[in-house]
Order: structure tokens, then C-alpha cells, then sequence
């Protein structure tokens, strides 16, 4: 119909503006038109209807039938327009000052240009082909099939650039280094690898200038003083090829819509971008003693230090009116590390040169720190920015401003007070120095600043850490100078402000960490030797020498049968022992601000202990007691404290020579406790612990399993420990009913009853006996056997340089990721232990009791990792190895009461022979060349059975998965040279499923392989 139109479009992403013309072929067929009654249009923009140009051509109908290419193609129809007319448009546009939403049209010669808002070329984002019916021809709608074909551009800007580089480095003396540099590029300029369109728009000049001076060197010698100084100042000017402002515009066409030189001229210094930076620094200026072998005085002015540092960034561009940033950053800080100060009032003392009372003789004091360290930062950063308007100038567009100024202060002392005792403290405030808003420009506002400055802000953080070391002097008393241990102390504390306007009402955060480490060895051969007989009998054998008569010590003491007895009992060599305790509190809500070392400016609250690490739950109902907690209802970051602890226990024994056993025992326990703290919006005043809950908790302690390890199942996968498990729920049931005087009774699936069932089943205990806690409370040790005493037989050690027998067992009990129940609210902090929890009395519907914590899943692991091991080295480079590990691992479920068991067997053999000199000729260059390397021979084996069973109360067991795996890998290794390495392997791997759902899978592999090693 008349004034319609039809069209596709396609989104892309081009720039335009470095071709000259753009071009696209048109051809038309209709029934009922005629020529020029339909035109065809080309639409370029960021987006279709509101930013585009558009050209439209008429279009003449091809006649029907016709061959002629120049008929099909009509040269009339074609668009073959200069992006720089179509550019023109635009430009002609807005010197009419015609609106932008308005469609402005020009007539170029056939063709018709529009332009619509404002599109830019240089960031084309969519094209649109399409139809039109102008409605100026004879009759109504018409219909015509057009075909668009090759939209395309031609004659790119090939204009041509140059950049110039040039640097200067110059040393006055031992005064200064000057650095300077200038660098241009013109419009044009780009490297061999760049394309046209890529090659740089616009003509910059950079240069910079920076200095580093000595500044002392201009005073005299005899001050002593430091005064490095730095000077840097940097420009950058660029001039633009198009219009900022209209980036597809030539500036040059630009300036023509100016009337005069002087309008032209400003508009020049408005589009170019003018970037400057400038930068002066003092670093580390310091005084310099003259004396370096005078003592330190705490007064010296060479223990202090200051650095000051300014910079500016200053632009101008056609956005930008004024861009300005400022910064300011100085520091002044204090050293001071005098010598030690020791006080040893006894050391001289006759009366107690016993050794039992070195102790008090080696008292030792010392008065003075190691290091005192202050330090304050001033750290001021000011942005304003001020854009300009449509019109270039600044009216009604307000400057935007980005401001922080902060004052930090950081301390340091650090104290041996004695040499086994040992006090690190660091410190550090945060502070805001608060500014009015926008410029400091009336004598008020930097009065104000002034005033928050000297009064050292607002604080917004404080926090220090404590560090103690001590080791404890039992080697100073002889009875106990077989043991040693470390005790250490570390703890933060953090005092965090509120938001502003709310400290009143929400309060600010405290919080702190504890970590306890107390690790000790008892070194028990040191003990046995403190009796002389017992020290002979630990003391080395001494090499034969010839001539001599071979009687060793302890052939002198006592008979073969006592002395080896002696021996035996003496066989714990060593025990140690490593304890750690990391606990931490989190504390929203309390009122006080922060003073000396985080207390309040009473210097009561929250008082030394809390601020040292101390985990007492109650100190937020004493504090709130005093009224020092936030006073609102609606607080809801909750109160928090978590706690993890460690226990390791080891020892190792040696029964007799070359045989090692090493016993260790572990026990770990996590847990997080968290309430929400706060004031009762009915009962002002009565602080209420609202949703107390203890998350995030696990146990794990190591067992012994060893009763039940080698349990076989029957043929249908049927467990007689399994079944024990199940019998064992009525006895266990039966003695926590009796145990538990509250109304209720304990469900025979329940969680309190099948965890008791389920460890002394599969740890092959008396059900009857055994303990029902469900977190046990000792842990039992895993032990490693090593002996390689065979090597010494004779018969053995003609042939083996050594034998190595292994065996090791590990085994633990798994509690992880539990919480509470929501019907218990008490007795969940955390110095209430799990192994001594209460028992519970709160029923279900059912009347069976609710257990206190809910437990997702225990887990009783136990490897043999190996079972047996034997290794074994000939004296021929052969070596024979053994392994055979065993591994279980029982999964007991509480939401469906059912056992995860994963079995596994692990059997591998390992074989390999080096044969030093072995003769392989190689043909290099045509020569033969016998070489006599090592060549390696070597055979693995292993066989490995896996098997993972579900096991359901009172169902069948039902194997789920698992699988036989063997693999056999030879391999023969040539060493050709110290680089150089040839290898042939070969690998089968076959996977027989021990389930139906699954197939038997073989695979092999075989090769060679030559490396080359680069390295020297």
C-alpha cells in the first residue's frame, strides 16, 4: 500500500569511516509497476528507528524475459554513494539546528539521504535492506520482488602517518638522574602488522620529565641526613581526526559549521585531550647517626623515618571540562631496637652451682624490648569531575566528587623476656578523616577538616595480634631434663565500627581468636641413661680393631639373659605428643568505641580478658548487663564462636635391632555455635538468646578394628557382623531405656540406639558392655611395623644387600557436618564436650526420645596399607617387591537406616633387574656402534578386588558396585647416553564388574618411547 515499506535486517559490528564509498546492486521485478514507482533502501545505525542514515534509490523494473545484464542489474538501481556525503547529511542537519528525532533529507543526485538521531558510522551496529512505496505513482499497492545483492565498500583511506621517539638519561654527579623523554605519532601512523582500520585516529605528543635527587647532597656532610628526592612531570596532548563529538565526522568538517576563527579555535582546544600528571616525592628521609658504634638512644632523630608524597592528574576533552585528582600520602614511624637488657641476678651465685638448682641460677630477665616500632600513614585522595553540556559548557551539570581520607596508625613491640620466653605484639587503627561535601572552598570546611585531623578521625577499625612463645625449661632440672615442650599463645582482637547512624542503635562488632599449641617429646633414652648400667647397655657397639680384644660394655654388666631383658623393657624409645585448640568469638552489637590496645576509654570494657582471647561465652550478658549492648530489637547478626581441636599422640618403640614400631593416636573435634543476641522488643532491658544452634560439627577419633577385620561374608554376601549390628539394637535399646529416667523410650532405629549397635558390632565388642556414647572419648592407637634385620642372617646376606618387612594399620571413627536438634535450646556452648552431653528427654509423637544432635552419617574406616610388605635387593641390582593391602570402609545412614560397606584387596607385584654394560649395537651414519649401558628390565603386576555392598535392616544385601582389576606392565629401558633414553612397555588392564550392569572391559596398549632430556 501507499507509504508502506518491507525489510530484513542484520545485526554486526563495522567501522566505515576509513572507506570512501559504499556500494550495493538492486534488481526489481512487478506485474503492475512502473519505473520509479518503487525505490529500494539501505538503512546504517546503531539501531533501526531512532540513530540511522538511510539511502534510497528508485528502482527501474527489469522488463520480463530479458538476458541483458545491464537490464537484470540496472546501473540506475545501484546505490554508489561517498560515505562522506552521507555523513554530510548529518552534519547539514545540526547546522540547521533541526530536532534530532526529526528525519532530515537531502536529494544526491538520484538518491534520497536521510539521517535520524545520531548514528555513527565508525560503530556501525545493523543494516537493513529494504522496500518502499513512496504512494507517488499510479494506483494503490503494488507488489515487486527485489533482489539485494553485494553490499559492499571500496577506496580506503590510505593516507599515511610517522611516529618519532627520542630519550634522554643524564647523571649530575652524584646529585641527581634526569630522565626525559618525547615521543609523536601522527593521524595515520600504524605498524606493518596493523590494518587500515586499525591505524591511529588522532595525532598525540607525549613527553615526560623525572628526576632523582639526592637532596643531601647539597647540605653539609657533618648533619648526617638522607633526603632522597623524586620529580616526575608528564604530558600528553591529542588532537583528534573526526569530531569527538560526531566520531564519523571529519574535525576539520566540524570546524566549518563555526562562523568565526576564534569560535574555531575554541572549539579546537575543547576537542583536544589534554592529560597531565605531576609527582614529587620524599622517601625515607631519615637521619643518619654519625657514630655508627654509639648506642641506641631512645631519643635518637635516627630512629625516626618520613616520607611525603603528592601527585596530580589533571584532563580536559570534549566531555570533560575538568578532570582533577589529587593525592596525598605521608608516613612518619619510629624504630628503635636497643640492645638487650639482661638481668641474671643468681649467674655468679657459689650456692647454687648444683645442678638441681640451675633453674634458679640461669634466672634471666631482660628490661629491654627487641624492637618498638610506631607508625602513622596519611593516605587523602580527592577526584572532581565536571562534564560538560549539550552545549560545550558546564551549566546545570554539577561536578561529581570522590573523596577518602584516612589516618592509620600501626605499633609494633616485640620482647624477649627471657631466652625461653618470648612476646610479639602488633597493632593497628583505622580512621576516617571525615570532609563536608564538595569543594573545600569556605574557611569552615577546612577548619572542619583541620579539626578532624588533629583529633585523629573517626575510628573505623582496630586490631592487634599477640603472639607468645615459650618453651619450658625442664632442661634446666635434671629430673625432668628428658622431656621438651613448647607452649604457644597467639590471639587477635578486632574492634570494627557501625554504620553511620546506626552505632546507636545496632552497635559495633568486637571479635577475637585464640589458637593454643603445646607440643612436647619425652626423649625416654636420655631417661634410661641417667642410670649407668642401663646407658651401657644403649651405648653403640665400637668397631673391632685388630689386636684388640672385642668385649663391648655392656659383656661387663650383667648376664646375656638380663641384660637382653633390660633391653626389652627399655624398647619405648620416644614419646610425643602435639595438642592445639583454635577458638574464636564473634560479638555484633556493643556500644563502646575504642581506645588503648580496643578497650573503651575507661579502659574497662570489654575487658583484658576478652581483648587476650578469652572464649567465655558469657561475656555477652555481661556486657549487656552494664548496658553496653546495642539497645535494638531488630538486630539480627548473630553472636558466634567456634572451636576446633587437635590431639596427636606418638611413640616409638624398638623391641630390638632394626625392628621399628611407630604408634600414633588422633583425635579431632570441630563445632560452631551461633545465636541471635539482642534486646526483647516486649521486655526493654532483658537481652534474649533467640535460635541458639550448634553447626558445623564433627569428631573424629582413631579405633581399633582388628576384632572384626578379617570377617568373610557367605556366598549370598550375608554379614555375621551385620547381623550382629542388628542384634545388638535390642540390647543396646534395653540399656539406654534403663539408663534414661525421663518419660519416653529409646526408637529401636533410632540414631541414639544404632550408633552404639553399629561400633561395637563392627569393632567386635560386647553389646552388653560397650560404651554407649556415640563420640568415644580415648583414642586408640595405629601403629607401623618396619624391620630389616634379615639382611643380616647369615645365608641371607651373602645374597641380599636388604630386606624390608612393612605392615601398617590405620583405622578412625567419622562423625562429620552435624548440628542440634531445634527441640533442644540448652547446653549447646561449646565448652559443653560431645562425649559429655546429657541425655535426652524430649519425645516425638510417637513417644520415642529426640536424639540432641542429628547426625547425617558415621563412617568406621580401617586400611592395611600393607597388611604385609616385603622388599627385597639382591646384590646383583635386582629388586623384588611385594604388597598386599586391605581396606574396609562401613557407612552407617540414618535416613534410611541402612550400612554402606566398601571392601577392597589390593595384591601387587613389582620386579626389576638392572644390568650395568649391557653390549646393543646401533647404527649411526651409516657406522655400526656397540654401546654398554644399563639396560632396566621391570615387571608390575597388580590385582585389585573392590566391592561396595548396601546392607538394609532386615532386608537382603546388595552388592551395587565394584569390580576385578588386573594389570600387567613389562617395560625394558636402554640408557643410550645421560640424555638419551629408549623404552618399550606394554600394558594390559582388564576390569571384570562385579555387577550385572555392567560389561567386562579389556584393554591393551604396547609401544616405544625415546626421550630426550633438555636439561643439563
Amino acid at each position: 500500500s501507499p507509504r508502506d515499506a518491507r525489510a530484513v535486517f542484520k545485526n554486526l559490528q563495522l567501522d566505515l569511516v576509513q572507506f570512501e564509498r559504499i556500494k550495493m546492486f538492486f534488481h526489481a521485478d512487478s506485474e503492475d509497476a512502473l519505473d520509479g514507482e518503487i525505490t529500494a533502501f539501505l538503512r546504517l545505525g546503531t539501531d533501526y528507528t531512532d540513530n540511522y542514515y538511510e539511502v534510497e534509490v528508485p528502482l527501474i523494473i527489469t522488463p520480463k524475459g530479458t538476458r541483458d545484464p545491464r537490464q537484470i542489474w540496472p546501473l540506475e538501481n545501484e546505490i554508489d554513494i561517498a560515505i562522506q556525503e552521507i555523513v554530510s547529511v548529518k552534519t547539514e542537519r545540526d547546522n540547521n539546528q533541526v530536532p534530532l528525532n526529526l528525519p532530515y533529507s537531502k536529494d544526491i543526485r538520484q538518491y534520497k539521504v536521510t539521517v535520524v538521531g545520531r548514528p555513527e558510522l565508525n560503530q556501525t551496529q545493523g543494516a537493513m535492506i529494504g522496500v518502499r512505496n513512496p504512494g507517488t505513482g499510479i494506483g494503490g499497492s503494488k507488489s515487486v520482488c527485489i533482489w539485494a545483492n553485494e553490499l559492499r565498500v571500496t577506496g580506503q583511506n590510505e593516507n599515511n602517518g610517522w611516529a618519532a621517539n627520542a630519550f634522554l638519561n643524564a647523571k649530575i654527579a652524584d646529585l641527581a638522574v634526569v630522565s626525559a623523554s618525547i615521543r609523536h605519532n601522527s593521524i595515520g601512523f600504524g605498524g606493518l602488522e596493523t590494518r587500515i582500520s586499525q591505524r591511529t585516529r588522532q595525532a598525540t605528543t607525549q613527553y615526560d620529565i623525572s628526576t632523582n635527587i639526592k637532596a643531601d647532597k647539597l647540605l653539609p656532610e657533618e648533619l648526617g641526613v638522607s633526603i632522597p628526592v623524586y620529580l616526575s612531570v608528564e604530558n600528553s596532548s591529542t588532537r583528534p581526526e573526526f569530531d569527538p563529538l560526531n566520531p564519523d565526522v571529519p574535525f576539520e568538517v566540524a570546524l566549518q559549521k563555526f562562523e568565526t576563527d576564534q569560535e574555531r579555535d575554541a572549539y579546537r582546544d575543547i576537542a583536544q585531550d589534554q592529560l597531565t600528571r605531576k609527582n614529587i616525592s620524599l622517601n625515607n628521609v631519615r637521619k643518619i647517626k654519625n657514630n655508627p658504634e654509639a648506642p641506641n638512644k631512645i631519643y635518637d632523630l635516627s630512629n625516626f623515618s618520613f616520607s611525603y608524597a603528592v601527585g596530580t592528574v589533571t584532563q580536559t576533552n570534549a566531555q570533560i571540562q575538568n578532570y582533577e585528582f589529587k593525592t596525598n600520602r605521608g608516613n612518619i614511624t619510629y624504630n628503635f631496637s636497643p640492645k638487650p637488657l639482661n638481668i641474671e641476678p643468681f649467674k655468679n651465685s657459689e650456692g647454687l652451682s648444683s645442678p638441681y638448682l640451675k633453674l634458679i641460677k640461669d634466672f634471666n630477665l631482660n628490661l629491654a624490648p627487641s624492637q618498638i616500632l610506631a607508625r602513622v600513614d596519611v593516605d587523602r585522595k580527592f577526584l572532581r569531575s565536571q562534564y560538560r553540556n549539550d552545549q560545550l559548557g558546564t551549566a546545570g551539570v554539577d561536578p561529581l566528587f570522590q573523596k577518602s581520607f584516612f589516618m592509620n596508625r600501626f605499633y609494633t613491640l616485640n620482647w624477649d623476656l627471657t631466652r625461653n620466653l618470648r612476646v610479639d605484639y602488633s597493632g593497628s587503627v583505622m580512621a576516617v578523616i571525615d570532609e563536608p561535601q564538595g569543594d573545600l572552598d569556605t574557611e569552615e570546611k577546612i577548619d572542619s577538616v583541620r579539626t578532624n585531623f588533629w583529633n585523629f578521625g573517626r575510628r573505623t577499625n582496630y586490631n592487634h595480634t599477640v603472639n607468645l612463645n615459650y618453651t619450658i625449661p625442664f632442661d634446666k632440672v635434671p629430673l625432668v631434663n628428658w622431656i621438651r615442650a613448647d607452649y604457644r599463645y597467639n590471639t587477635t582482637y578486632t574492634w570494627m565500627t557501625g554504620a553511620i547512624g546506626q552505632r546507636d542503635t545496632l552497635g559495633n562488632v568486637i571479635q577475637n581468636t585464640r589458637e593454643q599449641t603445646l607440643n612436647g617429646k619425652f626423649d625416654l633414652i636420655r631417661l634410661y641413661n641417667k642410670n649407668k648400667k642401663l646407658e651401657a647397655l644403649n651405648a653403640p657397639k665400637r668397631p673391632s680393631i685388630p689386636g684388640r680384644s672385642n668385649i663391648a660394655a655392656e659383656d661387663t654388666i650383667g648376664t646375656p639373659f638380663s641384660n637382653q631383658l633390660l633391653k626389652f623393657l627399655m624398647s619405648v624409645k620416644e614419646v610425643t605428643f602435639n595438642y592445639g585448640v583454635v577458638e574464636g568469638t564473634f560479638l555484633p552489637g556493643y556500644l563502646p568505641n575504642t581506645g588503648l590496645l580496643g578497650m573503651d576509654r575507661a579502659f574497662s570494657n570489654p575487658g583484658l580478658a576478652f581483648i587476650f582471647g578469652s572464649q567465655d561465652p558469657m561475656i555477652r550478658n555481661e556486657l549487656a548487663a552494664r548496658g553496653l549492648m546495642a539497645p535494638s530489637a531488630e538486630l539480627t547478626q548473630p553472636f558466634r564462636q567456634n572451636r576446633a581441636m587437635n590431639l596427636r599422640l606418638g611413640a616409638l618403640v624398638e623391641p630390638f635391632r632394626d625392628f621399628r614400631i611407630t604408634l600414633n593416636a588422633d583425635k579431632r573435634e570441630v563445632g560452631d555455635y551461633q545465636e541471635i543476641f539482642r534486646n526483647s522488643a516486649d521486655n526493654p532491658g532483658e537481652y534474649l538468646s533467640i535460635s541458639p544452634t550448634r553447626t558445623n560439627t564433627a569428631y573424629s577419633v582413631t579405633t581399633i578394628m582388628l576384632g572384626t577385620s578379617f570377617s568373610r561374608d557367605d556366598s549370598q554376601n550375608n554379614s555375621p557382623l551385620f547381623q550382629d549390628f542388628e542384634n545388638n539394637r535390642a540390647i543396646i535399646k534395653s540399656r539406654l531405656d534403663a539408663q534414661n529416667g525421663s518419660t519416653g523410650e529409646y526408637s529401636i532405629n533410632g540414631q541414639d540406639v544404632l550408633v552404639p549397635a553399629f561400633i561395637a558390632a563392627y569393632r567386635g565388642q560386647d553389646a552388653a558392655e560397650s560404651n554407649l556414647n556415640p563420640f568415644p572419648k580415648t583414642p586408640l592407637p595405629n601403629w607401623r611395623l618396619d624391620y630389616a634385620g634379615l639382611s643380616r642372617l647369615k645365608g641371607l646376606s651373602d645374597i641380599f644387600t636388604s630386606i624390608n618387612i612393612t605392615h601398617a594399620y590405620t583405622s578412625t571413627y567419622d562423625a562429620s557436618n552435624f548440628s542440634n536438634s531445634l527441640q533442644y535450646q540448652q547446653g549447646l556452648e561449646l565448652f559443653n564436650r560431645l562425649q559429655e552431653q546429657r541425655l535426652p528427654n524430649e519425645v516425638n509423637d510417637d513417644g520415642f526420645f529426640i536424639p540432641i544432635y542429628v547426625l547425617n552419617q558415621v563412617v568406621l574406616s580401617e586400611r592395611f596399607a600393607p597388611l604385609i610388605g616385603l622388599d627385597l635387593m639382591t646384590k646383583g641390582r635386582m629388586n623384588f617387591a611385594i604388597n598386599y593391602n586391605k581396606e574396609r570402609m562401613l557407612g552407617l545412614n540414618f535416613s534410611n537406616s541402612q550400612v554402606t560397606e566398601s571392601k577392597s584387596n589390593d595384591f601387587g607385584l613389582n620386579f626389576s633387574y638392572t644390568k650395568a654394560g649391557t653390549k646393543v649395537p646401533f647404527k649411526i651414519q651409516g657406522r655400526e656402534t656397540i654401546l654398554k649401558n644399563d639396560l632396566t628390565l621391570r615387571m608390575d603386576m597388580k590385582i585389585v578386588d573392590t566391592r561396595q555392598i548396601q546392607r538394609k535392616i532386615e532386608e537382603s544385601s546388595t552388592v551395587t558396585n565394584g569390580n576385578l582389576n588386573i594389570q600387567i606392565r613389562p617395560t625394558v629401558s636402554y640408557v643410550i647416553n645421560q640424555n638419551l633414553n629408549l623404552t618399550f612397555y606394554f600394558d594390559r588392564s582388564i576390569n571384570d564388574p562385579r555387577v550385572t550392569t555392567a560389561f567386562k572391559r579389556a584393554s591393551t596398549s604396547f609401544g616405544g618411547q625415546l626421550r630426550f632430556n633438555l636439561s643439563q
